[in-house]
């Protein structure tokens, strides 16, 4: 690659030799050091490229081999001022332009963070700018070092961080602890556990307290669970004292939920037109094309080669139109949509903590309405704390 572009600057030739003997000429160019490539053969005569300086130095080798040369065609930056010598913008604007390309890439225009889940980009990113690390700075001023001590001295979770520059861009690589879990005071104040929803009694685990149900029972809600009030008993088995705990137990039971999603029929349906229109610029402002629309923006940071980020961001925003029209849900359309609410609320259900055992749900389709509707077994927790107060 970098070869073509000096030779590009430097200047060659797309050359044709044809004459009695080319494979001699070729000979002696290989003997007089004559640099030649992209050798093709082509009937009797060879297509090279050859650079401007040994074109020069080919006199006396085509008079002694009796061949003749064409110039096929002038490649190169020489060529290309000579072509536009008379236009003295143009040739102004191109230098100009490597002057603007390279004062840009001496300043920094994008900041890459990664590994962090946690802790966010845009905080990392605003305080480094409090701590003058900010896009457009001079890319000589940053301190890769300091930024690495900043950032571990600011977030205590981070336990490694990378800096390095590429290009224009800084890329800053992060590593949280995972592991570190901050303790939560536990509140440890007297207590009973009261059932906060009725159901019958799978299993008991008791950590302090005394169990007040058992296994196979069934309670209603509010009913007593476990009572934190523990009865110290002398040797007649009389009350002595009453010692107040603060209970902590799994009362798991097996519960019962009444499920029940309404679907109306009829709605308005999107209707696209197939009329839509495009927009390109440095910033788009979301305006009102259509009466009724859908809208998609994509942005871009513009880049020379993979890490030479320019400080120029476009976007490309494409407007949809529609018009609302009355529809009807199929059966087909009516199942499916009250299935994907049906599954929603199952996977509900299981990040709540609550263990689905069985479920029987009926869809049912009137004139106006279609509705789900049934039962879910579940097993959960139904221990609630409530705190003891009491005065001997």
């Amino acid at each position: 690659m970098l070869k073509k572009i000096i030779r590009y600057v430097k200047g060659y030739l797309l050359i044709e030799i044809c004459g009695y003997s080319p494979e001699r000429f070729l000979n002696l160019c290989r003997n007089k050091q004559i640099s030649i490539w992209g050798l093709i053969p082509c009937d009797n005569c060879y297509q090279m490229s050859i650079s401007i300086k040994d074109f020069r130095n080919l006199k006396p080798i085509l008079r002694k081999t009796k061949t003749k040369v064409h110039v096929k065609e002038k490649i190169g930056l020489p060529f290309l001022l000579y072509k536009y010598r008379d236009r003295k913008a143009f040739a102004c604007g191109f230098f100009l332009c490597i002057a603007i390309i390279y004062i840009l890439s001496l300043f920094l225009w994008d900041i890459q963070i990664d590994g962090n889940l946690r802790i966010t980009d845009e905080a990392i990113l605003e305080y480094l700018q409090g701590r003058g690390v900010k896009h457009g700075i001079w890319k000589n001023s940053i301190d890769c070092e300091r930024i690495v001590k900043d950032i571990r001295k600011k977030y205590d979770d981070i336990v490694w961080v990378s800096v390095s520059t590429k290009g224009s861009f800084l890329r800053i690589h992060v590593k949280e602890n995972t592991d570190s879990i901050k303790e939560v005071q536990e509140d440890i104040s007297p207590s009973d556990l009261y059932a906060k929803k009725g159901g019958k009694i799978i299993d008991i685990i008791t950590r302090s307290g005394i169990p007040k149900v058992k296994i196979g029972e069934t309670v209603k809600k509010g009913q007593l669970l476990v009572s934190g009030q523990v009865e110290i008993l002398n040797d007649s088995g009389e009350v002595t004292d009453i010692q107040l705990q603060h209970s902590d137990a799994d009362i798991i039971a097996e519960t019962k939920y009444k499920y029940y999603e309404e679907l109306p029929l009829k709605y308005m349906k999107k209707q696209y037109t197939g009329k839509k229109r495009r927009s390109f610029g440095f910033k788009q402002n979301i305006s009102k094309k259509f009466t009724s629309q859908d809208t998609f923006i994509s942005y871009k940071q513009w880049k020379i080669g993979r890490n030479f980020y320019l400080p120029i961001h476009t976007s490309k925003k494409t407007i949809f139109e529609y018009k609302k029209v009355p529809a009807v849900y199929s059966k087909e359309e009516v199942q499916q949509l009250l299935s994907l609410q049906f599954e929603q609320y199952l996977n509900d259900l299981k990040e709540a903590g609550k263990l689905i055992q069985s479920y029987n749900i009926k869809i049912y389709i009137e004139k106006e309405k279609a509705y789900a509707k049934g039962n879910i077994i579940l097993w959960e927790d139904i221990g609630k704390q409530a705190v003891i107060n009491i005065d001997f």
